[in-house]
């Protein structure tokens, strides 16, 4: 009888083993080829929104390739799960890039933006090339400003540049972007106005 346990112990114990071993060997799920593909494509429009929003001045410019960026980045996330894939049709995608504009270097931030996704890294880089653009966007309206001689097209300029940099402010909101001080860096140029 004590051998009948024992071997319905082992039988249970081995079923059990073999269950758990299954379980584990379950095959990673696999990215659809077709999706891969398309990094190559969708990842030159990264590179041509990124350098857009990078170099911008023009704030309807900026809210426009940002938000074009941010709804489309995170199929590129969740492709990067697939790192040996992903890679290599995001390397093909520089390529084509450099090919394609050969006298626009690939910012360091965008290519690794493209090369390893990650939504955070994202939108803390968008969060900074705000506060650049803004910062251009100032610079553009005061110089133009110079030029001007009626005092009402001055005024004009001026609440341009307050109210762009309210707007500027409320995309942090909208978009849920991260605010490590970019926001304050935003009031602190337009309450020079």
């Amino acid at each position: 009888m004590t051998t009948t346990i024992i071997a319905i112990i082992v039988i249970a114990f081995s079923a059990i083993m073999i269950i758990a071993k299954s379980k584990k060997k379950k095959a990673e799920p696999t990215p659809d080829p077709f999706e891969i593909m398309q990094i190559g494509t969708r990842g030159i429009q990264l590179l041509e929104n990124l350098h857009i929003v990078e170099t911008t001045k023009n704030p309807d410019t900026l809210t426009g390739r940002m938000k074009y960026i941010l709804e489309f980045y995170p199929s590129f996330t969740a492709l990067g799960l697939f790192p040996k894939q992903y890679s290599h049709e995001a390397e093909k995608a520089a390529v084509s890039y450099k090919e394609r504009y050969p006298g626009r270097e690939i910012s360091p931030k965008s290519m690794s933006l493209l090369l390893t996704p990650n939504m955070n890294e994202m939108g803390t880089h968008i969060a900074n090339c705000i506060v650049v653009s803004y910062g251009e966007f100032v610079k553009s309206e005061v110089l133009h400003i110079e030029t001007l001689r009626r005092d009402s097209a001055k005024q004009k300029r001026i609440d341009d540049i307050i109210e762009t940099g309210y707007n500027m402010k409320y995309l942090f909101k909208t978009h849920g972007l991260p605010d490590t001080g970019q926001t304050e860096a935003i009031e602190e140029i337009r309450k020079q106005f």
